[in-house]
């Protein structure tokens, strides 16, 4: 992985944290539909970041 990958997947990794800190932080004023629905949105966010870096690894991994 080079220096820019890592830095997209840094960047990627950092709005999902925050969204799921902004979640927690209100979630008795949320609907469970909405909730559900984001958190569906961010599961395959880090499907596709966990599917790019074992990509990655197994390139470079003998």
């Amino acid at each position: 992985m080079n220096e820019q990958e890592l830095d997209q997947i840094y960047y990627e990794l950092e709005e999902i944290e925050a969204i799921l800190g902004i979640l927690a932080s209100i979630e008795h004023d949320l609907s469970p539909q909405y909730i559900g629905i984001v958190a569906n949105q961010y599961h395959f966010k880090i499907i596709n970041i966990r599917k790019r870096i074992k990509s990655k690894l197994e390139k470079i991994t003998p």
